[in-house]
């Protein structure tokens, strides 16, 4: 027998359970978000980390996801070292360093458990399902209790999540990965919970993400013949339902979004505030700086900035809504690391959208539903990070970059399959 038919042999086996076990943690632990225990770190680290060191004793390793790990490590430890001594904060110097070790750590994690995971299709799907029709439940019991206690126009159902948005980050991939199923059944389910969670939570960033979502998946999945079919079962559906919520009380609100954010002041929407702001720290904090960063998760330090915004933030009675986390994931990567956050995002925003052209080639059918959902995580990571997110270890972010892992190696599964074949001697 010979050496590679003995390391074949060896390999450790893909755990079909994996991945929707993660799936649940990065959706549900801790509400998504983590500010339902007051910290991104919450149990669900503990649960990465200990899946971690299970994948490991099975002899499972980083694989061909240790080269992106490792380059960002790297960098951003040397910038972690330099902002030690750059800074302008004096104080959150222990949550700096103590964070920045466990991110290193969960990163890591999360390369050796995207080699443990079956990325095939086989025992995802009721997963999804179960995933989706809690949270749907969730918002639809909250949405009773709200109108039992005689709700207002602007309390919004969100389930067991601190607000809409958070819900849209959690549930986005799985809503977008039920709806390229390819099942009628399926794709008619997820157009349910999309217009249930649409009219009860109103929320305009969950109609953004699907948006943005679909058309990335779509662009991956441009080789399968029944594309445009379910474009068109998902999309239109969609369409109705916003037309549904435009007719709703909550359509003033979504509208007063909008104006608020092209010109704030004291009458406008809080959100609007709280976006607008989240830009104004990014900026004043890059410029304190000189382009280098507070220094990772210093964000919140003393002293803090001083922007147009901030006056109208007190007046409106928010005290530090997004001082810690800002407003949306740029927000929090450019007051932090800087132009170096900056650049390492937009090399991952390249490398996702090559993953997409070469996924555009061909997906054996069996990893279609899979690879839409890996796609979508991806997606309200990396585009859905300009317009809400939360902190480093939220499940949403932690769940983009478990994606980025994953696809890479779905691309070099599927690349022996898409190579011509060798022309005969």
């Amino acid at each position: 027998m010979t050496a590679a038919a003995l390391s074949v042999k060896a390999a450790p086996r893909h755990r079909s359970w994996l991945l929707g076990a993660l799936l649940w943690i990065f959706a549900l632990g801790p509400y998504a978000a983590g500010e339902g225990y007051g910290s991104s770190v919450g149990p669900h680290v503990l649960f990465i980390l200990l899946l971690t060191g299970w994948a490991l004793s099975v002899g499972f390793a980083p694989g061909r996801s240790w080269r992106m790990a490792a380059a960002a490590c790297l960098l951003l430890s040397l910038h972690f070292l330099g902002s030690l001594f750059s800074t302008p904060c004096q104080d959150l110097g222990g949550k700096s360093m103590g964070s920045f070790v466990l991110f290193i750590g969960v990163v890591w994690g999360l390369a050796v458990l995207a080699q443990a995971v079956d990325l095939d299709d086989r025992h995802i799907l009721s997963t999804l399902v179960a995933l989706s029709a809690v949270v749907t439940l969730a918002v639809v019991v909250h949405h009773m209790v709200l109108l039992m206690s005689g709700r207002t126009t602007y309390e919004r159902a969100s389930g067991i999540f601190p607000e809409p948005s958070h819900l849209a980050l959690a549930l986005t991939p799985a809503l977008v990965a039920l709806g390229f199923s390819g099942r009628g059944g399926i794709a008619g389910l997820a157009l349910a919970f999309i217009g249930l969670l649409l009219l009860l939570s109103s929320s305009s960033t969950l109609i953004v993400l699907l948006l943005l979502a679909l058309g990335c998946v779509a662009f991956a999945m441009g080789h399968a013949r029944r594309v445009k079919t379910l474009m068109t079962r998902l999309v239109l559906p969609v369409v109705a339902v916003l037309a549904l919520v435009w007719m709703s009380p909550y359509r003033d609100d979504a509208l007063a979004r909008i104006a608020g954010v092209q010109e704030a002041d004291v009458g406008s929407n809080a959100s609007s505030i709280i976006y607008v702001m989240g830009w104004e720290h990014a900026l004043e904090n890059l410029n304190v700086t000189g382009g280098f960063g507070l220094g990772f998760n210093r964000m919140g330090c003393e002293p803090r900035p001083v922007t147009d915004t901030t006056d109208i933030i007190e007046l409106m009675g928010l005290g530090d809504a997004n001082y810690n986390d800002g407003s949306f994931t740029i927000s929090k990567v450019l007051s932090e690391l800087g132009w170096l956050g900056a650049a390492m995002w937009a090399v991952m925003l390249i490398v996702f959208v090559r993953f997409l052209r070469r996924l555009a080639r061909g997906v054996r059918p069996g990893r279609r539903v899979t690879v839409a959902l890996l796609v979508g995580m991806c997606a309200v990571l990396l585009l859905g990070s300009f317009i809400r997110g939360t902190g480093y270890f939220s499940g949403p972010f932690l769940a983009g970059l478990f994606a980025l892992m994953c696809l890479q190696r779905v691309l070099a599964d599927e690349a022996p399959l898409a190579a011509p074949p060798e022309a005969p001697c």
